[in-house]
């Protein structure tokens, strides 16, 4: 998944967001748009910045699963 540790791509998806929600209306307000999330996505690239890892803890598989014998 594309979105497993790079928020890289992430800065995208809330762009199409608020553009989508019409949050920016006019042209001048998409180039300020534009310009933030140019910027925030050389910062990413600039500082590896990476969303936090999830952990999921390993529980007992015979718990979920029931054997039918």
């Amino acid at each position: 998944m594309i979105f497993r540790k790079e928020i890289y791509a992430l800065w995208a998806m809330v762009a199409g967001l608020l553009i989508g929600l019409n949050l920016f209306p006019s042209d001048m307000s998409l180039y300020l748009l534009l310009g933030i999330i140019v910027t925030l996505r050389l910062l990413s690239v600039h500082f590896d910045w990476q969303l936090p890892k999830l952990q999921f803890k390993q529980t007992n598989s015979s718990h979920y699963y029931k054997s039918y014998k």
